[in-house]
């Protein structure tokens, strides 16, 4: 931005300067350069033409000459005084974009500019619509409503009732209640109903929040549903998630999986079988297969959609020739049922291999050859 003077008044003198040497009074010490500082920051707002300056650290101790640290401490005192204030603009995913400075304008300085955007007091919220805006250093930026839904999974979502409560709890904390409802209170928010396992129970624990007007989440799960769950085998869990198909799932994954890993114990063939599960919900959500109810013929619109899609293998498929690729590898000395996970770097990196010798992108079917 080219700087552009315009000539200031300044209304009141005599008692618009007394105020700024009552606020720099408790520390006579450094009032001299508080005064230098906080003018030099009028200074900045006025050829910026907006109360909402955008000054740095760097840019101030040159223009000023001193020592970053020592604008640093003076910074502090500005902002503890009230004569500034920090804003922050941030992007939708709630990374930091860019910092500005609430100037207080104590002085009464009035520009001859065409346009001086002026704001009289400082944002009390924390979005400002008039810069776009959010105020406050601490990550006060609450999350959007995407992007508070995107952090359950999104069979919970395909729920008419659990989504309907989610979207009335982010109502309820956002429009209703005051206390904060930052990013990381989201997350913790999604992260203690995923842990409840159960998609009923939390859109219970989201609805009972908003009844009876609590900011927090208590989801509620009965004793006898766990000691089920901690009393199933792996077969049943395999039955309940997968229903006719875990017979296929048992036969070509299951098994398979349990002769290669070589599990120690109850517990890890139980793992095994969870971390089954977690690839299935992986693949699936990521491939977002189609579902035809007649095969299209040769010159039909989804003809071509259809053929990709039976090029493409499924979940199953995926996790036999895994297998295959795991027990191929020398490298690979720890087998254990952690590699079954679909977070795991060698399934990642088992993921890349296959794609770079098919030439095609296992979850959309693009192709990486011309």
């Amino acid at each position: 931005m080219k700087r552009t003077i315009f000539p200031i008044e300044i209304k009141n003198y005599k008692i618009s300067f007394d105020k700024l040497l009552k606020l720099t009074s408790p520390y006579p010490r450094v009032a001299g350069a508080l005064i230098r500082l906080y003018i030099f920051y009028l200074d900045t707002s006025q050829w910026q033409n907006t109360n909402c300056i955008y000054c740095t650290n760097k840019y101030a101790s040159k223009g000023l000459q001193w020592d970053i640290k020592k604008l640093h401490s003076l910074r502090k005192i500005l902002c503890k005084i009230g004569l500034i204030k920090p804003i922050v603009r941030r992007k939708k995913n709630c990374k930091i974009q860019s910092h500005y400075l609430y100037v207080k304008n104590i002085l009464n300085v009035v520009s001859s500019a065409p346009i001086f955007h002026a704001v009289e007091k400082a944002p009390s919220n924390a979005y400002n619509s008039q810069f776009n805006i959010t105020y406050n250093s601490k990550s006060w930026i609450w999350p959007s409503k995407k992007s508070f839904l995107s952090l359950f999974p999104r069979d919970w979502l395909r729920h008419k009732s659990f989504k309907e409560a989610a979207e009335d709890y982010y109502d309820h904390r956002i429009q209703k209640s005051k206390k904060n409802f930052t990013a990381n209170a989201a997350k913790r928010v999604a992260n203690k109903l995923i842990k409840c396992r159960s998609c009923s129970a939390s859109s219970d624990a989201l609805n009972n929040s908003v009844e009876n007007g609590w900011t927090g989440v208590f989801p509620k799960v009965d004793n006898d549903e766990l000691g089920k769950e901690v009393k199933q085998s792996p077969k049943q869990i395999l039955s309940n998630h997968f229903n006719s198909n875990a017979h296929e799932w048992e036969m070509k994954c299951f098994i398979p999986a349990t002769e290669l890993l070589e599990p120690e114990g109850k517990s890890e063939l139980k793992q095994i079988a969870l971390n089954l599960i977690k690839i299935h919900q992986h693949i699936t959500d990521n491939q977002l297969r189609p579902t035809f109810n007649e095969i299209p013929e040769r010159g039909d619109l989804y003809y071509n959609q259809y053929k990709t899609w039976e090029v493409i293998p499924n979940a199953v498929e995926v996790v036999m020739k895994y297998l295959e690729w795991v027990d191929d590898q020398s490298w690979i000395t720890n087998k254990s049922p952690k590699l079954l996970n679909p977070n795991h770097k060698i399934f990642k990196h088992f993921i890349k291999d296959w794609q770079s010798s098919e030439g095609y992108n296992i979850y959309t079917g693009a192709s990486y050859r011309g």
